[in-house]
C-alpha cells in the first residue's frame, strides 16, 4: 500500500498505524482471582493478625503473674474443647464462627476491664486497650470471611468488683484465657490455610 506523505493528515495517520500494537500492549487486563485465592489470602491475613493478638495477650503482667494460681468466678470465657489431634478435621465456617464468638466473648471482657478502671478514676493500661483495638480488628476480617451478617451477641454478666485485689485478679485470668484462646486459633488457621492450599 502507497502512503502520501505530503500532508499531516497521512503523518498523522502513520504514527496512529505505528502506536496502535503500543496501546494495545499498555492497556490494562482484569485478571480474575478464584475464590479459593482469595480465601486463602483472608485466612493469612487473619493467621498474621491473630499472631500479633497472641503476642500482645499477656498485657501488662510479666510471665510469672500468668502462671500464678489465681481463684476467680468467672463462668463467662470461652473454653477451647478441641484437642491437638482434632486440627486435621477442621471445618472452615465451623471454625471461623467458633473463633468469632470466643473473639466477641473478650471484647466484652476487656470493655468490662476497662469499665472498671474508669469506674475508678484510673486509666485502663495502655496493653488493655491495644488488645482491644486487636480485637475489634480481628472481627471484622473474620467477619468479611464468613460473610453473613452477624448476630447480636448478648453480653455476659460480670461480677461487680469492689477492691484493687479482685482487679488485679480478674485481669490476669482474662489475659491469661485469651492468651490460650489466641494460640488455639492461630494454631487452627494454621490448618485451614494448608488446607485451602491443598
Amino acid at each position: 500500500m502507497k502512503l502520501l506523505l505530503g500532508s499531516h493528515v497521512s503523518v498523522d495517520v502513520c504514527l496512529l498505524l505505528v502506536l496502535l500494537p503500543v496501546f494495545s500492549l499498555a492497556r490494562p487486563h482484569h485478571v480474575n482471582r478464584s475464590p479459593r485465592r482469595d480465601r486463602g489470602s483472608g485466612l493469612s491475613n487473619l493467621y498474621v493478625q491473630m499472631k500479633k493478638l497472641q503476642r500482645i495477650a499477656h498485657g501488662p503482667f510479666s510471665h510469672d503473674e500468668l502462671n500464678m494460681d489465681v481463684r476467680h468466678n468467672f463462668t463467662t470465657l470461652p473454653h477451647i474443647t478441641s484437642r491437638a489431634q482434632d486440627m486435621g478435621s477442621l471445618q472452615l465456617n465451623t471454625t471461623l464462627r467458633s473463633i468469632q464468638t470466643g473473639l466477641q466473648s473478650f471484647r466484652f471482657h476487656f470493655e468490662w476491664l476497662q469499665q472498671v478502671w474508669q469506674n475508678r478514676s484510673m486509666p485502663p493500661p495502655p496493653e488493655t486497650l491495644q488488645i482491644s483495638r486487636s480485637l475489634r480488628h480481628i472481627g471484622q476480617l473474620l467477619q468479611k470471611q464468613i460473610g453473613d451478617p452477624p448476630a447480636s451477641p448478648v453480653p455476659p454478666e460480670l461480677p461487680a468488683l469492689t477492691n484493687h485485689w479482685d482487679i488485679y485478679v480478674s485481669s490476669i485470668a482474662v489475659h491469661k484465657s485469651l492468651q490460650s484462646f489466641s494460640h488455639w486459633s492461630a494454631t487452627a488457621l494454621h490448618f485451614l490455610m494448608r488446607s485451602s492450599t491443598l
